[in-house]
């Protein structure tokens, strides 16, 4: 018999946080959404910079939807305060290059690649150069396609 953190502890925020976060890399149906909920029942014992990432993921408005420059605002919030986590730079500009022109945000795909920057000097493994790539060529940087190639 198989158990996880949260089938020993129903009220363990934190896993339920970091099985939201890894759903989207697996095909476990619902696992993301169970994680997601039994964060947010226990979002008060969660520290504040992973309270602040919870917020980020869902909306401060959970389980109704957020407005986007509420999710931004967290975004922003959450990096902030674990600015050593290269996955919370990345959201943040993956928030900034999909929302950013949505939300009006000024020199969007230039915060975007800062993240992304930020993202891969923290891990060089991180996801990003695809976004870095594309944000090169939408500003015709040719010097940057050819380094990031």
């Amino acid at each position: 018999m198989r158990l996880d953190a949260l089938d020993l502890d129903s009220t363990f925020a934190i896993a339920g946080l970091r099985l939201a976060s890894a759903a989207g890399w697996t095909s476990a149906p619902g696992a993301g959404r169970r994680g997601l909920e039994r964060a947010w029942s226990s979002r008060d014992r969660l520290s504040p910079p992973d309270r602040a990432l919870l917020f980020a993921e869902v909306g401060p408005d959970y389980p109704a939807v957020s407005p986007l420059a509420k999710y931004l605002t967290w975004w922003e919030r959450a990096v902030d305060l674990a600015p050593d986590q290269p996955e919370r730079w990345y959201e943040l500009g993956d928030f900034y290059f999909h929302e950013g022109p949505y939300l009006q945000i000024e020199s969007t795909r230039k915060r975007a690649a800062d993240a992304f920057r930020r993202s891969v000097a923290l891990d060089s493994g991180s996801a990003p150069l695809g976004h870095l790539l594309e944000i090169a060529l939408l500003d015709d940087d040719t010097a940057e396609v050819r380094h990031l190639a």
